[in-house]
């Protein structure tokens, strides 16, 4: 099995989010590795992330890309680790099914309350994304030559957008009255 080569730490969560320091760590270090392959690979390519992981793993990152890790990445895998551990953290799967924790001295929130909570990481996790991509834009494969490497079947190209709306808005080559049942004779008001 390959080592787990974790870009962030326990500390590193608990210093740069809202994470408490009694959160226990086994709740999130799994999330860690999720928010890194998940996440964080689709951003900078397969080539890219395997230099990262690979510098990482033997203490050598330096230069450009230790920048790119500490500028950048860690912070976008911070907030996709909090997005992939709250509900670990909210439910846990016990032998009688998924249960829900309660505390004396705390009060669960409601599901609304929570979905608000997630989108709220999701929005920043997505906007560390967008860091990402716009600075690895300005950095171009001169800096980064891994960024143009990625040409093999299973390698993931770099993204070039962070945002999801959860609709397709099209790309505006497609003539969407047809899907839609809209009446095509009649004119739009200008």
């Amino acid at each position: 099995m390959a080592q787990k080569v974790y870009l962030i730490s326990e500390a590193y969560i608990v210093d740069n989010s809202t994470i408490d320091a009694n959160v226990e760590p086994s709740l999130y270090t799994n999330a860690i590795i999720e928010a890194q392959e998940i996440h964080l690979r689709p951003l900078l390519g397969t080539h890219l992330y395997d230099k990262i992981i690979t510098d990482v793993a033997a203490g050598t990152i330096t230069g450009v890309y230790k920048t790119l890790l500490d500028d950048y990445c860690q912070k976008v895998v911070c907030y996709w680790t909090i997005y992939e551990s709250l509900p670990t953290i909210r439910f846990k799967i016990k032998n009688k099914g998924v249960v829900q924790q309660n505390s004396d001295n705390s009060v669960q929130p409601e599901l609304i309350d929570f979905q608000y909570l997630t989108d709220k990481v999701k929005n920043k996790a997505e906007y560390y994304n967008q860091r990402v991509i716009d600075y690895l834009k300005t950095q171009g494969s001169n800096v980064f030559p891994e960024l143009n490497q990625n040409n093999d079947y299973d390698d993931q190209q770099p993204q070039s957008t962070s945002y999801d709306t959860g609709i397709f808005l099209g790309d505006g080559t497609y003539d969407c009255t047809k899907y839609l049942g809209l009446n095509s004779h009649i004119k739009p008001l200008n």
